[in-house]
């Protein structure tokens, strides 16, 4: 069970940075009613609903856009719970097959998105690379100013 929550944790983690992607640094705390949405999440994990107005605000998504983003963003968050669940993969492997579906994902998101709103999605990525500093295990590297 230890070995399970040793596992699980850092995972956790990941899918929390994916999370916070788009979160504006200057977005107030007070989000109403809406941290109820989106069903079960574990402590610093957005709904897809969440994650959706947070990119949106960011990146000025169109409604066609948020339509056609929200799907990929849901079968994403399937695909990451499943993989959290499968006790069959080592830590490593569970790092590697959620840093790829990741990736996969800002292809696709990526793929729907103009000119404009790349280069601030690239900028978001950027901005989060220090953060998610060494996914194999190590410590984080602090943000670099």
């Amino acid at each position: 069970m230890k070995k399970i929550r040793t596992l699980l944790l850092p995972c956790a983690f990941l899918f929390a940075l994916s999370a916070f992607a788009f979160q504006s640094p200057s977005t107030p705390g007070g989000q109403g009613g809406q941290e109820k949405q989106g069903g079960q999440r574990g402590p610093g994990r957005q709904s897809v609903e969440e994650r959706l107005q947070t990119m949106t605000e960011n990146l000025g998504l169109t409604p066609a856009q948020q339509a056609q983003i929200k799907p990929i963003l849901e079968d994403t968050q399937q695909q990451m719970q499943a993989i959290m669940k499968d006790e069959s993969l080592s830590r490593e492997d569970r790092g590697s097959k959620m840093r790829s579906l990741r990736d996969a994902t800002d292809q696709k998101i990526r793929a729907l998105l103009n000119d404009e709103q790349k280069k601030k999605f690239d900028e978001r990525r950027k901005e989060q690379g220090p953060r998610r500093g060494n996914e194999k295990g190590g410590e984080s590297a602090p943000p670099k100013q």
